[in-house]
């Protein structure tokens, strides 16, 4: 036996040493090369004995040769990266692309083939001196320098979001010149934040609240409008407002009041005003340019117009009428019983106070004869009738304090008939 000596709460015999256990051999790693002849290794560790320490005899690392299937002669080509930019904007320049060769093979270059790809690019002959537009400061804008044909785009002014764009075009004698700035994708800031209040008040549960907060909105449009320092953008936009608050009016059952809805017709007076005609033509050419799918700004705002006009005139007690009068448009709102329905509509009438002066000189007049208001025997209409009129049944809607109204289950008539001062001027022409 060996002498013992104490070290700590360990007994060991003095000169002797404990071996350690070997574990298991890992997984032998990936081949060095993906085809052809390689090398791959693997490891194992030595235990720790019970004593806390050990020591193992042996490697702890081994290697062996592996072998992949050939390469045919050469390695793998990987994916061809993107071409780079073109060496001319015009007359014809050059760009190049590359791709990695990967793996080994056993002689001279491992991939067959060229790794790298030539093209022309380009070819469009360059812009003579007076077919380029320079440089323009204009509507505290730089619009750098651009061939006849292309579009600068720029960021709106401060006060709006949004992208604002310009156009090189070419005179009769083959002159570059710049177009006028559009700005039918710019919105002002203020717009945007009407529009964040009212889908905080769309966000409202209680249907009263929600009617309530249209009334404001219409009342901040009108506010706005009336400043008449907008944007093309911002026609365009106070469209979808009015919308929207004509969808929500109609979703709460919530019928507004008489001050409201002229400040609804005064708004759509203004923005069909005389002075925003480049404004509309702004808007209509840059739908025009990205092929819109949807309605033009105005043919949508007629049909919001319709909308309401329907919402306003269902609420309305039998024999009712709304006349609204305004500096571009003059609009008359009435429910009458299918029977009270007798003679020919007229509109503008003769004599008629509170007329405007273009509106009794207007060539247009509004004629609809008293057969259009015919229903056969089921209560639809035999005519078809013009969309300004809707035919209804087994009406109930909900004041504004309210308090539901009786149910009626005679038949009648919405009439609305509404006569523009410039929409001739301002609706785009049909295609």
């Amino acid at each position: 036996m060996c002498p013992l000596r104490h070290v700590g709460l360990l007994m060991l015999c003095k000169g002797s040493w404990v071996e350690g256990q070997w574990l298991d051999w890992a997984t032998w790693s990936q081949c060095s090369v993906t085809c052809g002849s390689g090398t791959q290794q693997r490891q194992r560790r030595c235990s720790v004995s019970v004593h806390g320490w050990a020591e193992c005899k042996g490697p702890h690392a081994e290697t062996r040769e592996c072998t992949n299937p050939s390469c045919g002669g050469g390695g793998n080509w990987g994916a061809w990266n993107h071409w780079s930019l073109c060496s001319k904007t015009c007359d014809s320049g050059w760009q190049r692309r590359f791709r990695m060769c990967e793996g080994t093979g056993i002689q001279g270059y491992p991939c067959e083939g060229s790794g790298e790809e030539v093209r022309s690019c380009n070819d469009k002959k360059c812009p003579a001196p007076h077919e380029i537009c320079k440089d323009e400061y204009q509507v505290a804008m730089t619009w750098k320098r651009a061939s006849a044909g292309e579009t600068v785009y720029n960021k709106c002014p401060s006060n709006a979001t949004g992208s604002a764009s310009r156009r090189c075009l070419l005179d009769a004698n083959g002159v570059a010149y710049w177009g006028p700035p559009s700005f039918a994708r710019c919105v002002s800031l203020e717009y945007r934040y009407l529009h964040l209040s009212l889908r905080e008040h769309l966000a409202k549960g209680q249907r009263t609240l929600a009617g309530e907060g249209m009334s404001q909105i219409v009342r901040s449009l009108l506010e706005l409008m009336s400043r008449k320092n907008y944007y093309s953008g911002d026609l365009l936009f106070s469209v979808e407002i009015l919308r929207n608050v004509t969808d929500t009016f109609k979703r709460a059952t919530y019928i507004p009041a008489p001050d409201d809805v002229q400040k609804f017709f005064q708004i759509v007076s203004l923005m069909l005003d005389i002075e925003n005609l480049e404004k509309w033509e702004d808007a209509h050419q840059t739908e025009l340019c990205h092929q819109s799918q949807v309605s033009p700004g105005s043919v949508l705002l007629m049909r919001v117009v319709e909308d309401f006009i329907h919402l306003i005139g269902e609420a309305q007690k039998p024999f009712q009428s709304f006349l609204v009068v305004t500096n571009n448009l003059i609009i008359t709102i009435q429910r009458e019983p299918v029977s009270a329905v007798s003679s020919d509509i007229n509109f503008p009438m003769k004599g008629r106070r509170g007329m405007k002066d273009w509106a009794r000189s207007a060539d247009d007049k509004l004629f609809i004869p008293k057969e259009v208001f015919t229903l056969s025997s089921d209560g639809t209409s035999l005519s078809g009738g013009p969309q300004c009129f809707e035919e209804k049944k087994n009406w109930m809607r909900v004041r504004r304090d309210g308090e539901e109204r009786e149910s009626d289950d005679t038949p009648y008539f919405v009439i609305g008939a509404i006569l523009y001062r410039t929409l001739g001027l301002i609706m785009p022409p049909p295609k």
